[in-house]
Formats: structure tokens, sequence, C-alpha cells
């Protein structure tokens, strides 16, 4: 079983380990907040989750999910079930009692929404992180060394300095603060104790600086400087035993152990099934969809997450500006580089969805409320309007920072902006242009790669903005690179299907299960290259606009 944790929802894959075939998929889509998002409409950079959403997820998942396996072949068992892998989002830290249980599900912080899963997309704690960064330059060794020596608001520690600094009681009550992605495995194996969870090498490296190079995370006086420094004195003294030790740290190949029994009778699985160590989707996803060495793997969604991997050498070239290089965060033994952008179908959602409000007359303030058929019908207008142009004749470019910069270089307070509008642009030349700024962002992303000689031969595509041939195609112009789609349109959970037939030992390496489950591709792109010319003149004008709006918006934060 392959299980993964996404922004909206949550699913699971039931696949054959000697096959790869999916016998049974099911999805859960989380009820709380808006599409399963904690908001606050004064505070935009605030996304926060239920904890409860997550062990709701999972019964669903699990017993529709075995369901419908037997409906689709009348051999599959429970009982045959092997392994179990779980990807999540992240960084997506959950403050615990010492029982490990989440305090929003605890009386006294159930309405606190400080006490809730901190999603990955939280930019609350930017000034947080650019504290890190100061002190992590200035600190021997600089622990934002292996995360592009850049500390991103999204990460780990911004996060808990954030939490300490608005809520201390939520900071006082929490024994540890555990990432969704190590918190549902030891949940299936019922170790609890923040102190014995098995925490994702993933996770550690790539979201909260850890590595032996410096004997895992960073100091304590390190931790205790901080405190002082975003003027919560010292708060963050105790910070170090609130965390975890090195030798909990292991890769996603691990196994943490064996499901709980109560679990194991209550979805008539087997006591002995193996459940892996986490990691987080887009790495999953990556494994899922065939990663190897010089592969660009691209997971395109509401953001975009792009693995690349390498040998263990290549974890000397220091890549600057990516979301960091972490030895076995991807591939066990392989070195593996992470990027990304902060919004992509986001930025598609929010044009769709500001033609809505003014078509329904939704107020500002309002939630926004619309049927999967209107979003669709919005989508489907916008794109056949964008197909009537072409790159040379829209005369304009955006940048794609509508929910900051994650790479290259992160900047949470980048904004997004949109040049060379006139009186006669209309919302298709406006799609089209903002589906260009995302593919240029892309291509931004592999520029600063190559520039470290690591070399992207080849781009693998998967997620849901892959279902789009207009977006997809525009990539490939940009680019000027083939890209191919994965077969499965479940790769996170593919992958993670994957590491829970290693932990079982089905397989002795992902590598190996990958030959046996890997599921192809589903379609190629192929690039116009008398478009990517024009792309290279409108990425050139990109760069240079991004250098200035970058300070623009910096000022305007400060008004």
């Amino acid at each position: 079983i392959g299980l993964d944790y996404g922004t909206n929802s949550a699913r699971a894959v039931i696949v054959n380990a000697n096959t790869g075939e999916e016998i049974a998929t099911h999805v859960y889509p989380y009820k709380m907040g808006e599409a399963g998002i904690l908001l606050d409409h004064k505070k935009p950079q605030l996304a926060r989750q239920h904890p409860q959403e997550y062990f709701d997820a999972l019964d669903e998942c699990i017993l529709k999910g075995f369901k419908k396996a037997k409906a689709n072949d009348k051999k599959f068992s429970p009982k045959n079930v092997i392994g179990i892998g779980v990807d999540t989002t992240g960084s997506t830290p959950i403050p615990v009692n010492s029982e490990g249980m989440p305090l929003a599900m605890t009386k006294e912080f159930k309405k606190n929404i400080n006490a809730m899963a901190w999603l990955w997309k939280d930019k609350t704690s930017h000034q947080v992180a650019e504290t890190i960064n100061r002190l992590g330059h200035e600190n021997e060794p600089d622990y934002t060394l292996y995360s592009g020596k850049i500390y991103s608001a999204e990460w780990y520690f911004s996060k808990i300095g954030q939490i300490a600094i608005d809520a201390p009681e939520v900071y006082k009550a929490s024994a540890s603060f555990v990432e969704h992605c190590d918190l549902m495995p030891a949940y299936l194996v019922g170790e609890m104790n923040p102190k014995r969870i098995w925490r994702s090498a993933c996770a550690a490296g790539h979201k909260a600086m850890f590595n032996m190079k410096w004997n895992g995370l960073p100091a304590q006086d390190f931790f205790s400087k901080l405190g002082r420094a975003i003027g919560i004195e010292d708060r963050l003294d105790d910070l170090s035993t609130k965390l975890y030790s090195s030798d909990r740290v292991k890769p996603a190949d691990f196994k943490v152990g064996t499901l709980r029994k109560d679990l194991a009778e209550k979805y008539g699985m087997s006591a002995n099934v193996a459940v892996a160590a986490g990691a987080f989707d887009a790495h999953m996803g990556a494994v899922g969809a065939g990663i190897k060495d010089g592969i660009l793997t691209k997971i395109m969604g509401t953001s975009t997450c792009d693995m690349l991997i390498g040998d263990a050498s290549s974890m000397e070239t220091v890549v600057e500006g990516i979301c960091g290089q972490v030895l076995g965060s991807i591939v066990p033994g392989k070195a593996g580089f992470e990027a990304g952008q902060s919004s992509a179908g986001d930025t598609f959602a929010w044009l769709r969805d500001f033609i809505i409000r003014a078509k329904k007359g939704i107020p500002d303030n309002k939630s926004l409320i619309a049927s999967e058929k209107d979003k669709d019908a919005v989508y489907k207008y916008l794109t056949n309007e964008a197909k009537k142009y072409s790159p040379e004749e829209l005369k304009m470019v955006a940048l794609d920072y509508f929910n900051g910069v994650r790479t290259p270089d992160a900047n949470p307070n980048a904004r997004g902006a949109i040049l060379g509008l006139n009186l006669l642009t209309k919302p298709g030349a406006l799609f089209r242009t903002i589906v260009e700024s995302v593919a240029l962002g892309a291509f931004n992303i592999v520029e600063r790669i190559r520039k470290y000689h690591l070399p992207v031969n080849q781009v693998i595509a998967c997620g849901g903005l892959t279902k789009s041939d207009f977006v997809m195609q525009i990539h490939a112009d940009v680019f000027g690179m083939e890209f191919k789609v994965a077969k499965s349109a479940l790769t996170c959970s593919l992958g993670a299907g994957m590491f829970g037939a290693v932990a079982a030992g089905k397989y002795k390496t992902v590598e190996k299960a990958q030959e046996k489950m890997c599921s192809g591709y589903s379609k190629t792109y192929k690039p116009d290259m008398t478009k990517h010319e024009i792309y290279m003149k409108k990425f050139a004008e990109y760069l240079d606009a991004r250098s200035k709006i970058d300070v623009i918006s910096g000022r305007l934060l400060k008004i």
C-alpha cells in the first residue's frame, strides 16, 4: 500500500508488488477549512491543517481501497498485503505532547490555530527564516550550506520559531515537533514516543539542516542565539530537548516496524505487515515516476517539486539557491537534489477563481464556493482562448511568484507581476502569459542546476498539471526538451508502495523495485525549437523583471 498525503486530499494505491499493477485507489478529500486548509484571510501567508484529518483519511483510504480492490480482483485479500509506505507534504511539522498526540487533538488546544499542523505552504515565519539565514552564514559551520544556503519560511525551524513567538503556550506544551511524514509511520507501528519516533532522512536533511558533517541537527547554541535574535530571549534555550538524535534518522527503505495489532484487526490485515520510514511526497513521487541519474523529475500540481539524483560524490558540489541536497533523501545511497516553485497550479487557479468570483458576485471577504463543473468550464474557456495566441504575438511576460519564490533563491516576500498589459488584453492572453511564466520559472531552476555542472538529460513529469496538453507543450517548448509524462496518475502513492515493498523484503533496493513496478510513460511532448528561441528572448526579460520587481515588492511590504 502506498499512502500519499497531499495538500487538499489523501490517497492510497494498492499495488501488485510483482508487476506494479495498480489494483485499486481511493482518494479522501480533506473536509475542514477551504479544500482542507485552515486559512486566515487577514494573514494570507497562513496555511494550517487539522491533524485529525490525517487519521480519518487513513481509515477511509485503506478500508474503501480494500473494498474496491476486492471488486477489481476477486483473488485480492487484505491478508496478502506485505508492506506500507507513506509520503506527505513537507515541511509540515506538528506540535505533539509526550505521548506523541498532536496538541490540536487535545481538549486544551483543539481550537488553537497554532497547535495545528503547519502546512508546507505556510510562510508566516518569513522573518524567522531571514534570521536563521543571517545567523547561519555567520556561524561555523554554516548550517544552511546544504539547504541551498537559503533557509526557507516553509521549513521546520522557521515554523518552530514562529510558534514560540506567536503561541508560547503551544511551544511550552510541545514535547516535540513531528513532521507529518514521521507521524503516520509512527502511528501505524504504535511507537508514538517522540524520543523514539523514527525520523525521515528526507525531512531532516532538506528542511531541518540535518547533516552528519556537524553531527546531525544544529547545536543548541545556535537555537539560543536564534531565540534572542527574534526577540523571545531564552524561550528556545530548551529546543534541543524537544528534537531528536541522529541515530533516529533513516532513509525511506528502512523498516520502522510492523503494523500494530489493533490496526491490523481493524483493517483485516496481518500484523506482520512492514511499515517503511516516511518521506516527502515529491521525493517518493520521483521514485514512482522512474527517476535515475541525469533525469529531472517534475511533480507538477498546486506547486512544483523538481528532483534530481546523482552518485554520493556529487554531494560535494554545493548548489546554491535550491531546496537542498541530502544523501539518501530520494534514493538511498544517492545524492538527492530538490528544487521547485511555490505556486504553479495555484497560480492558474487564482485567475480561474478571479473569473468565478466576478461571475457569481462573491464578495472578496467571503470564501469561494464553486462546483468542479464550474471550475472546469472556466479552465476550458481559458485554455481554448489562450491557444489562439502565439508566443511571439504576445508582447507580455509575467513573474510566477504569486506565493513567493521557493527556488532559485527562496524569497517569501516576492510577488507576482504581469508586464505588458494594455486595454486590449483579454483573458486568454492573460492565461497564456501566466502559463508561460510558470514554465519560464521552471526553466530558471534547470539553468541554476546546470550552472553547477549537474546533468539534466531528460525530463519526466507527473501530477495534476500533466493532464493539460496546453500546459505541457509550453513547458517542452520553453525547455527545448522532450517532456515525458509518467503513465501512473498516482506516482507519489506508487513510489510509497515501492518503499513499502523494499521494507517488507520483497526487493533489496528501491532500484530493483522500480524495474518491476514503474508503469512507464503515457505521452511525450516534443519541443518546437522555433518557439524555444522566442521563449529564450522572453526568459531574458523574465530574469531582468525579477531583479527589479523583487526590490519593489520588498519596499511595498514596508509601506
